[in-house]
C-alpha cells in the first residue's frame, strides 16, 4: 500500500506560478497589462465624454429655448410689422441673423434648423 499524499506535492501549474516570468513571456505579460489599462482608460474617457456631451446638449437646448428664440421672435415680429411682404421679410430676417453670427454658413444653418417656422 502506497502512502502517496497529494497534499504534499505541488501541481505543475503551481510550480509555474511560483517562478517569476522572464524574457518574452514577461514582455507579453506587460503588454497585456498595458493594453488592459489602456482599454479601461478609454472606457472611462468614453463615459466622461458621453456625460459632457449630454450636459452641453442640455445647456444648448436651454439657451436656445429660454434666451435665443424668444429674443429672435421679438425681433422678427418687429421686422414683420414693418412690412408684411413675405419675400422682403425673409431677406430682412436672414440679414439680421447674419449680423449675429460670425460665419455666414453657421447663420444659414441656424436659420434653416430653428427659425424658418417663426414669423
Amino acid at each position: 500500500m502506497s502512502t502517496f499524499n497529494n497534499q504534499n506535492y505541488l501541481s505543475d501549474d503551481d510550480v509555474v506560478m511560483d517562478k517569476p516570468t522572464k524574457g518574452e513571456a514577461k514582455k507579453y505579460q506587460e503588454k497585456q497589462i498595458s493594453d488592459l489599462k489602456d482599454l479601461k482608460l478609454s472606457i472611462k474617457l468614453f463615459i466622461e465624454s458621453k456625460n459632457k456631451i449630454t450636459l452641453y446638449q442640455k445647456r444648448r437646448e436651454a439657451l436656445l429655448e429660454n434666451k435665443i428664440l424668444p429674443a429672435l421672435t421679438k425681433e422678427f415680429k418687429i421686422i414683420y410689422s414693418l412690412d408684411q411682404d413675405k419675400t422682403t421679410n425673409i431677406i430682412r430676417k436672414k440679414k439680421y441673423i447674419n449680423k449675429l453670427f460670425p460665419n455666414k454658413n453657421d447663420a444659414t444653418a441656424f436659420y434653416k434648423k430653428h427659425l424658418q417656422h417663426l414669423k
